[in-house]
């Protein structure tokens, strides 16, 4: 299973190029507002439930996967954001983390925590 992360500071955002080579691997019909600075992108029409959020995008979506290999640094959007594709076995059950010290994030298998 392939899984996009960030490996370097910051949050996790797509460049305008992978927003649109996203969309069209998606089959979106992609809008796109804002001024330059900050960007809004839509999938086929302007309305707020079709607003493309980086956030919630599936991390194993295999379009942003292939977005991710295709780009490469060219992926994210800022110095500090380098999103990376990381394979691990398709039976792990995993989640992500984030790293306190690099402030990037790595991939971990699930398991239980007790407090």
């Amino acid at each position: 299973m392939k899984i996009v992360i960030n490996s370097s500071y910051g949050g996790f955002y797509l460049s305008l190029e992978s927003h649109i080579l996203y969309a069209k691997l998606k089959g979106y019909n992609v809008i796109t507002r804002g001024d330059g600075t900050y960007q809004t992108f839509y999938k086929n029409e302007e309305s707020d439930e079709n607003i493309i959020d980086d956030w919630n995008i599936d991390r194993t979506d295999s379009a942003l996967v292939q977005v991710v290999e295709t780009l490469g640094e060219k992926a994210g959007q800022g110095k500090y954001i380098k999103l990376k594709v990381v394979e691990i076995p398709d039976d792990v059950k995993w989640l992500i983390n984030r790293s306190e010290t690099n402030g990037g994030e790595y991939i971990v298998e699930e398991h239980r925590t007790w407090k």
